[in-house]
């Protein structure tokens, strides 16, 4: 029958091929049996074709679907020192988490104060919490007044706002090179002036924050340990006296030049 042709042809087709490599051609065949519709494909004219000797059609043979391999996730970064890297490495200043005599901008990436030479009410905290990887950013301190200093590191939450000392519940540095929390020892070398910048490293896995302070060429570090090994670490910023402002920088990571 005229059935049982076609699927013998289909089943051992001629071994007459040919390749038209600047054509398109149709597929040319019947989708169930012969008392249905025909239906016509376009395949890539690559494709190896043969005539079939019944209709005299060319005829090409369907492709073999490619497998589509899964996307691959990507991990997070490392640098060129080999330390892990968080791949969301932005932040910026957390307008709900702020003493009220701080005002933010619009893009939140800097703060300044309007109180009046104290510390109370003051702070303001990045929207991060760093509890693993390893962080970077850099601050750069403006308008620098007074007798009060402008203080950056880490901190934990819940924070007291209304403390007249919160420099002492974070870890960093204050603008006139104290270590913090002690506010003991002063280094001439990490004094800041207007307009100069910090940069800032922390490491939430060894529990350990470090400075580096462009202007000098001094860098320091503070070996916090488990009081943050694994714990939520903010960035923090004590801005203290009227008008001093800090202006941030959150970076994927920096080196500093030998």
């Amino acid at each position: 029958s005229t059935q049982s042709t076609w699927g013998e042809i289909v089943k051992q087709p001629p071994p007459l091929t040919i390749h038209l490599p600047q054509y398109t051609v149709p597929w040319v065949g019947p989708e169930q049996d012969l008392g249905q519709m025909f239906s016509v494909d376009f395949l890539p004219a690559q494709d190896p074709v043969w005539l079939d000797p019944v209709f005299q059609d060319i005829v090409a043979l369907p492709a073999k679907p490619e497998l589509l391999e899964a996307p691959k996730i990507e991990g997070d970064g490392i640098t060129q020192l080999g330390t892990l890297v968080h791949s969301d490495f932005k932040w910026a200043c957390d307008t709900a988490e702020k003493g009220q005599s701080v005002t933010v901008s619009t893009n939140n990436m800097m703060a300044t104060t309007n109180c009046n030479d104290c510390y109370a009410q003051s702070s303001v905290f990045g929207d991060v919490a760093m509890e693993s990887g390893v962080w970077y950013w850099k601050a750069k301190l403006l308008n620098l007044v007074g007798s009060k200093q402008v203080c950056f590191g880490v901190a934990r939450k819940p924070f007291d706002h209304n403390n007249p000392k919160p420099y002492k519940m974070m870890w960093g540095w204050s603008s006139n090179g104290c270590a913090l929390p002690s506010y003991e020892t002063r280094n001439a070398e990490a004094k800041m002036h207007s307009g100069e910048e910090v940069w800032i490293k922390f490491d939430a896995e060894r529990g350990r924050i470090e400075a580096y302070w462009p202007a000098t060429g001094m860098s320091g570090n503070i070996d916090i340990g488990t009081k943050a090994q694994g714990k939520q670490m903010f960035p923090v910023f004590v801005l203290g006296r009227r008008g001093n402002t800090v202006e941030i920088e959150p970076v994927q990571h920096w080196t500093i030049d030998e």
